[in-house]
């Protein structure tokens, strides 16, 4: 069955939408994701919504939306992207033996 053939409902939500600008500029930004899911008839409501979740939090918009919630300086951008990669070195370093 094509998702097009399901009756039902399509829950849409995207990520980096332009907030209010008309036209294309130079802090214009394109959709990266789209987080979908169809709603068939049998399924329930509950297990829609924590497939829904779950998606949008691994596309990550909770997170872009909170970051962008407030403006970031510069400099903050720049501490909050080294203090990401400690971590993922950290990571790296007690996952690999050695």
């Amino acid at each position: 069955m094509t998702p097009r053939n399901l009756p039902g409902i399509l829950l849409v939500l995207g990520k980096n939408m332009p907030c209010g600008r008309e036209r294309p500029g130079p802090f214009w930004r394109e959709k990266e994701s789209m987080v979908q899911v169809t709603i068939s008839e049998g399924d329930d409501l509950e297990r829609v919504l924590r497939r829904f979740k779950r998606q949008v939090q691994k596309a990550g918009i909770f997170s872009d939306l909170k970051r962008k919630k407030h403006y970031e300086k510069p400099s903050e951008t720049r501490k909050r992207k080294r203090n990401a990669a400690r971590r993922r070195g950290r990571r790296t370093r007690r996952i690999t033996p050695g």
